[in-house]
């Protein structure tokens, strides 16, 4: 087994066209009396006739992991807490032709560049609403400032890497829809996001906070009320997490095949984890996401790769769902410290609670299926990552139906009996092979 810390996956991406819209926007959000807009460039040239357009600088940052935290009221007035994981992109329109150029628009004696963030798609799971999604509105741009603390440096965002020092405020009015068991629902207000800056782009850990504790009213498509409303607390871009590999997993299986046949399986393979800390640390920093007085962190099964050959199936493997990912969490048993899971190596002592809704697909002979529904699996550890032996089962030993690659159902069903991520190979258990 091995364990790796690991910054969110970070790419930079430049381009040279500036939106007219977002200028636009940009000049009302700041009500400049001095605005103007200049579409894809600057203007530069001789005189009349020799003018050429010069276009604006613009860095896109994507961002691999991120990490959201949501509150959602539902219609009896009952609240949700949700951590959702997933993938977003910012855009940061420079006012000049390099990476850094930036201009006092308000007046106000600091430089500041229009930033747009153009992709947020998140994944969660709620206590009782199940799978939620959270994306940006395709109908409206969702569009914010960097503006510096200090003009150290006219012209330039005083910030790295533009330069050696210096802060900045950003901030996004995003506008968000989310999709809860199929509905799609959105806000028709934005929700700010805010964050001081020491770098661009957001330093893994970088969290911005909401000013408002107001939830906005969701509305369906129809722009009727749903009765729920919704409220981003915090959006860090750059999650920080951790991967723990796994080179040796078990899965035991039992297939309920529709002759009335059961087979029960054993595949050893290999698995991975990304376990998403709330903080800018290492050091097992978690939050207490669902408000129940014990903290928690989001973690994810990545990769599961598993297979044997059967005696009567064949090739039997099994591997993770394409179309969905398996999220879990790890919250603590107790709460001796708050700010920090408390388990080993985090503290000295503790245990928490792991689960996951795992997604998976097997093929059998060459032949694909899934399940419409995720297995829940679910230990106690005292370690993090699991010592060796450390089995998860299913508390609800579900036997679910097998869908093939059209997703119609097959008669056939599927149960995990158990999951051992960190497996050791030893003379008493070769049989757990066989």
């Amino acid at each position: 087994m091995k364990n790796m810390k690991l910054l969110s996956g970070h790419k930079r991406i430049v381009n040279t066209f500036t939106p007219l819209l977002l200028i636009l926007f940009f000049n009302l959000l700041c009500v400049f009396p001095n605005s103007k807009s200049e579409g894809s460039g600057k203007l530069s040239g001789m005189g009349n006739g020799d003018h050429k357009a010069v276009p604006n600088y613009i860095e896109t940052d994507s961002f691999d992991y991120s990490y959201a935290r949501i509150r959602l009221v539902l219609p009896d007035t009952s609240t949700e807490y949700i951590s959702l994981i997933g993938s977003s992109i910012m855009k940061v329109y420079f006012e000049g032709v390099t990476a850094g150029t930036a201009n006092d628009t308000s007046g106000n004696g600091l430089d500041e560049v229009p930033t747009e963030l153009t992709k947020l798609n998140l994944i969660g799971t709620g206590p009782s609403v199940g799978p939620v999604i959270i994306q940006l509105n395709s109908q409206k741009q969702s569009v914010g400032i960097i503006e510096e603390m200090t003009n150290n440096t006219p012209g330039i965002l005083d910030v790295p890497p533009f330069t050696a020092t210096g802060m900045a405020f950003s901030f996004f009015d995003v506008y968000v829809e989310i999709e809860i068991n199929g509905q799609i629902l959105h806000t028709n207000q934005t929700q700010r996001l805010l964050k001081n800056l020491t770098h661009k782009p957001p330093l893994p850990g970088d969290t911005y906070t909401n000013p408002s504790s107001t939830p906005l009213e969701l509305f369906n498509e129809s722009e009727d009320k749903s009765g729920m409303s919704m409220i981003i607390d915090s959006y860090i871009p750059a999650a920080i997490f951790e991967i723990d590999t796994f080179d040796l997993s078990l899965v035991q299986i039992r297939l309920i095949l529709s002759k009335s046949r059961t087979v029960v399986i054993s595949l050893p393979g290999t698995s991975q984890w990304n376990v998403f800390f709330e903080g800018s640390t290492y050091d097992g920093s978690a939050l207490d996401d669902d408000n129940d007085g014990l903290d928690d962190v989001i973690s994810e099964i990545s990769n599961l790769n598993l297979a044997r050959l059967d005696s009567t199936l064949g090739n039997v493997s099994m591997h993770l769902y394409s179309r969905n990912r398996t999220l879990g969490i790890m919250e603590e048993l107790a709460n001796f410290t708050p700010g920090r899971l408390d388990v080993p190596p985090f503290t000295a002592t503790g245990a928490v609670r792991s689960s996951f809704a795992a997604f998976v697909e097997i093929v059998i002979d060459k032949k694909i299926y899934h399940t419409s529904l995720p297995y829940h699996l679910q230990s106690d550890l005292y370690h993090k990552p699991p010592a060796p032996g450390t089995k998860y089962i299913d508390p609800f030993s579900s036997s679910l139906e097998l869908l093939d690659e059209s997703d119609l159902p097959t008669g056939n069903y599927m149960k995990i009996d158990y999951y051992i991520p960190n497996f050791i190979l030893s003379p008493g258990n070769t049989w757990m092979l066989q």
